[in-house]
């Protein structure tokens, strides 16, 4: 905070003592990449004319840098270093006022490329400019210089023995389908009161008077559109399918299903024989064995491993994992107006180079009153861009690479998680807030709230759900003709 009579008090001893001036070279301008001139619209303005003189002097530059650097000081800490330096140096640092109000304003248009939106407040108050870094220009920047260009492929460079894992080792990153549960083949699934891994032999105990099938479990997987949604009792898209072998002349081979629309004719969990025969209920499954074919996830042995970097139609490409993270913080000592803070990193740098705050990267601040959710919002076309066509970054040797974002995660307190998703906190009754459903013996429903499923379509879209909306409208479709 500012001491009374701060800027006043400076304004006098730099007056009364001489000023040693550091000018810039006018012969060294920024690179027009970092800050086109050309900027589209919403972008900030041009670049100042080089030989620009930002700091009258070197306390001006250290006084910005220990409020705007990389570790920089509160306005408390600085107000006391501040006062503390004045007292032996004839050139005292600048005070809060004019590092807010005259330095920063000459720096800023030397910064990345800022683009804006139009906020509205509560309460009806006018709208306010929102001012965010786009996550491009960041890995643009980044790309661009040797230190933080090698860091995007040191996890790929590592020896493949006595490796430290990293998150690009993990099945979220190899795997994201099966890691999620929304790929075709899965490893590990529970039925009924069973927990099953692809592998394990098991009793499909059928309701009397069949008899028990014992088998070992071969594959599981959710039925794609192609089975379709016609009546009967056969499989439908959606339905998830067991295959199973018979174990010696204790079972005969079949399939397990689960309906996803069970109905009195058509049993939750049902047995089909290989054979043909009649389709039978299941009672219960029941382990007798358990394999080790499902270790490591269904399927994954059959992929090849996802890399950070790779070749597409003879042009060298990059994968960037990024993770986001929002999070509300009061910024002035004795101000109850909170701001919010966007920022990004980069989960696919190893973890030794992205412990720090210097991996993190502000992509915006909020204004105070105005929701830090806009900015995730105003920045998802930026996201689209970089998953579907990816981004054209610059390499340090000046050569052109496609760069593809993977925008693995949101990553927030409990506070900022429930704020963002619209869902209710950690100690709610009740696990959805898009239905009416509740826990037994809870009276009434908190649900249905103004905003309540504002962000629907932001909830993850499983492979299962396409395939039963496909077949469900190809049906459709087929009933019109």
């Amino acid at each position: 905070m500012d001491s009374p009579g701060d800027a006043d008090s400076a304004d006098m001893v730099a007056a009364s003592a001489p000023v040693e001036r550091y000018d810039l070279d006018p012969d060294v301008a920024p690179a027009s990449s970092v800050l086109p001139t050309d900027s589209p619209p919403g972008v900030s303005g041009e670049l100042p004319t080089p030989g620009t003189q930002l700091f009258s002097c070197v306390e001006d530059f250290y006084g910005y840098l220990m409020l705007r650097g990389q570790h920089p000081l509160t306005e408390e800490h600085y107000d006391m270093a501040r006062h503390g330096f004045n007292i032996s140096s004839p050139t005292p640092l600048p005070s809060l006022s004019k590092v807010r109000r005259s330095i920063a304003p000459l720096v800023q248009p030397w910064l990345l490329t800022t683009s804006h939106f139009e906020a509205d407040l509560p309460d009806g108050d006018g709208p306010v400019q929102v001012q965010f870094v786009a996550p491009s220009t960041h890995v643009r920047r980044d790309m661009m210089f040797a230190d933080t260009y090698e860091k995007f492929l040191a996890a790929e460079k590592r020896p493949q023995s006595g490796r430290e894992p990293e998150f690009v080792d993990s099945p979220f990153y190899q795997d994201r389908s099966a890691a999620l549960l929304s790929d075709k083949l899965v490893s590990r699934f529970s039925l009924g009161d069973a927990d099953v891994d692809v592998g394990d032999v098991i009793d499909v105990v059928l309701l009397a008077p069949h008899p028990a099938q014992r088998v070992k479990v071969q594959k599981a997987y959710f039925c794609s559109h192609a089975a379709g949604v016609a009546p009967g009792d056969g499989v439908h898209a959606g339905d998830f399918v067991v295959i199973c072998e018979g174990v010696n002349d204790t079972g005969a081979s079949g399939w397990v299903v689960g309906r996803h629309w069970p109905s009195d004719e058509l049993p939750a969990l049902c047995w089909f024989p290989e054979d043909g025969a009649a389709v039978q209920a299941v009672r219960q499954l029941r382990v007798v064995l358990r394999g080790h074919a499902g270790q490591g996830g269904a399927g994954s042995a059959d992929r090849p491993r996802r890399d950070i970097s790779g070749m597409k139609d003879g042009v060298p490409f990059i994968i960037v994992s990024l993770c986001f993270n929002t999070d509300d913080f009061q910024s002035r000592v004795g101000k109850r107006a909170s701001l919010g803070g966007v920022y990004m990193s980069y989960l696919s740098w190893r973890f030794q180079d992205r412990r720090n705050s210097h991996a993190c990267r502000v992509i915006a601040v909020a204004p105070a009153r105005v929701d830090s959710d806009l900015v995730l919002e105003a920045v998802t076309a930026d996201l689209v861009e970089g998953a579907t066509s990816g981004w054209l970054c610059r390499r340090p040797d000046g050569a052109a690479v496609p760069v593809f974002a993977d925008v693995a995660m949101f990553v927030g307190e409990y506070l900022q998680v429930t704020k963002s998703s619209k869902m209710m906190g950690y100690g709610a009754k009740s696990p959805c807030p898009l239905c009416s459903y509740r826990a037994p013996g809870i009276g009434g429903c908190r649900y249905g709230l103004d905003g309540s499923s504002a962000d629907v379509g932001m909830a993850r879209t499983s492979r299962r759900t396409r395939h039963i909306c496909r077949a469900v409208g190809e049906a459709c479709r087929s009933l019109s003709d």
